[in-house]
């Protein structure tokens, strides 16, 4: 029956570092879209695998998982101004 609607579990298995559940448990509702395209795979009942994105820092508190978007997002915008301006000819930077 765990084919027909996604468990808590098949979500954790999706989000999991290890390397056997990479690409797996893509359906959000019904995985029998995962059965059809092979990337099916029944948790066991005890399985608990540690979670999260690989080389990414773990958000240890509340308020670290609120505010890691904006955080995310402001480094990126960061980044970018920086490429924008150096990238730019010193002619068009002075108007």
């Amino acid at each position: 029956m765990s084919w027909l609607l996604t468990s808590p579990q098949m979500h954790r298995v999706h989000h999991s570092r290890l390397p056997e559940h990479q690409n797996k448990n893509y359906a959000s509702v019904f995985p029998i879209f995962d059965v059809i395209f092979g990337t099916y795979y029944h948790p066991r009942r005890d399985e608990f695998p540690p979670t999260g994105v690989p080389g990414a820092a773990d958000v240890l508190t509340f308020s670290e998982a609120l505010t890691l978007p904006f955080r995310e997002w402001w480094q990126r915008l960061y980044a970018w101004r920086r490429w924008h301006t150096c990238a730019m000819p010193a002619k068009a930077r002075r108007t």
